[in-house]
C-alpha cells in the first residue's frame, strides 16, 4: 500500500515529482523531456504498427482474429442491410431516391454501433495477451510487482463506462462527413478511448478506478473532465491521454480494417506507453 501510495503520488500529477523529471531537461535517451511519460504519446498507437510488422511471431495472432473480426463485421453489414434497408427507406420517404440514400446511411450508423459492442467481446482475450506479450519482449513486466490484467475485467470496464458508450452513440452521425467527421468524432472521444487501452496496464498495477480517473481526466469527475476537454494537445499529463487516444480513435475509423485490425496495433501502442 505504501508503495501503491508512492506510485500515486505520481499518477496524481504531483508538481513536485513533475517539477523534479523536469529540471532533468533530457530523457534517459538524451531526448529533451516535454511529455511526462515518454515521448509524445500520439507516436504510440503508430510505433505498434511498425513493432507489429517487425515481430513476426504475432502475425499469426492478429491475422486470424482480425479475419474474424473482418468476417463478423462483413456479416453484420449485409444482415442489417438485407433486413433494415427497404423498411426504413419506405418509412422515411415512401422508397423515394432520396429516402435510399438516407436509409443506406442509417444502416451504416447501425452497423457501427452493433459492431461497437460485439467485437470487443471477440477480441478482448487477444488484446490482452498481445498486452502482455509486449512488455514482456520489452522486459518490463514485473511479475512479483505486477497482477495479470483479465479479459474479463477489462472488457467489463469497457462496457460498464457508461460515458463512451453513450458518447459512440451521440457522435455516431458525426462520422458521416469523411476525415473531418472522424477527427471531431476521435477528438471527442479521445481520453475514455486512451483510458480502455491502457486499462490492462493500471490492472496490472493494480490503479483503482477513481485513481484512474484522476490519472487520466485530472478531474474526480468524468463529466466535469469532459465539460473542460481541451483540445489544445500540449504536454500536460491529462492531454497524454487525450493525444494518444485520438490517433487510435482516428486509426479506428477507418473502413472495415479500422475495428478489425487497429485494435491490436493500438494494444501494442498501449503497451510500449505502459513500458516508458
Amino acid at each position: 500500500q505504501s508503495s501503491l501510495r508512492q506510485d500515486r503520488r505520481v499518477y496524481s500529477g504531483d508538481d513536485d515529482v513533475r517539477s523534479e523529471d523536469q529540471n532533468h531537461g533530457e530523457s534517459s535517451h538524451g531526448r529533451p523531456l516535454s511529455f511526462r511519460y515518454g515521448q509524445d504519446p500520439s507516436t504510440y498507437p503508430l510505433d505498434g504498427v511498425q513493432y507489429a510488422l517487425k515481430h513476426r511471431e504475432l502475425w499469426k495472432q492478429i491475422g486470424r482474429i482480425s479475419c474474424l473480426s473482418i468476417f463478423i463485421s462483413l456479416v453484420v453489414l449485409v444482415l442489417i442491410f438485407i433486413f433494415a434497408l427497404v423498411p426504413q427507406a419506405k418509412v422515411i420517404g415512401g422508397k423515394q431516391w432520396w429516402s435510399w440514400i438516407v436509409a443506406v446511411i442509417l444502416v451504416i450508423m447501425e452497423a457501427n454501433l452493433v459492431l461497437d459492442i460485439a467485437l470487443p467481446v471477440v477480441q478482448s482475450n487477444d488484446q490482452i495477451d498481445i498486452f502482455l506479450k509486449t512488455m514482456r519482449k520489452e522486459q518490463r513486466w514485473n511479475q512479483t510487482t505486477m497482477r495479470l490484467p483479465t479479459s474479463t475485467s477489462s472488457l467489463q470496464n469497457a462496457i460498464s463506462n457508461k460515458q463512451i458508450r453513450l458518447l459512440r452513440i451521440l457522435l455516431a452521425p458525426i462520422r458521416i462527413v469523411p476525415f473531418v467527421g472522424d477527427a471531431i468524432y476521435s477528438g471527442m472521444i479521445a481520453e475514455y478511448v486512451g483510458w480502455e487501452y491502457m486499462d490492462p496496464y493500471f490492472e496490472a498495477i493494480q490503479l483503482s478506478y477513481p485513481s484512474q480517473r484522476l490519472e487520466v481526466f485530472q478531474a474526480d469527475s468524468c463529466c466535469s473532465a469532459l465539460c473542460s476537454q481541451s483540445f489544445s494537445f500540449d504536454s500536460s499529463i491529462r492531454n497524454n491521454y487525450l493525444r494518444f487516444g485520438f490517433v487510435c480513435a482516428y486509426l479506428e475509423c477507418i473502413s472495415l480494417i479500422g475495428p478489425s485490425v487497429f485494435p491490436f496495433t493500438n494494444t501494442i501502442g498501449a503497451a510500449l506507453f505502459a513500458c516508458d
